[in-house]
């Protein structure tokens, strides 16, 4: 849970650059290594299906994620 924070983390980071600059060539080098930790977060996810002593750490980690991006 530890790490797919620190991916939450780095992804809002991530969105706020891109936003603040999106003609940066970076910003599409950086988005195709998000998408291949975010495909990797998915995969782990599915250790922690039915782990109920989780949900509030995840539920702290979408909402954090949730008002970044709006």
């Amino acid at each position: 849970m530890t790490e797919y924070e620190q991916f939450a983390d780095s992804y809002i980071t991530f969105m706020q650059e891109a936003e603040a600059n999106p003609t940066d060539m970076s910003v599409l080098t950086k988005s195709a290594d998000m998408l291949k930790q975010a495909a990797d977060m998915a995969n782990r996810a599915k250790d922690c299906e039915g782990d109920a002593s989780m949900l509030p750490r995840l539920q702290k980690i979408q909402a954090k994620l949730q008002s970044a991006v709006q």
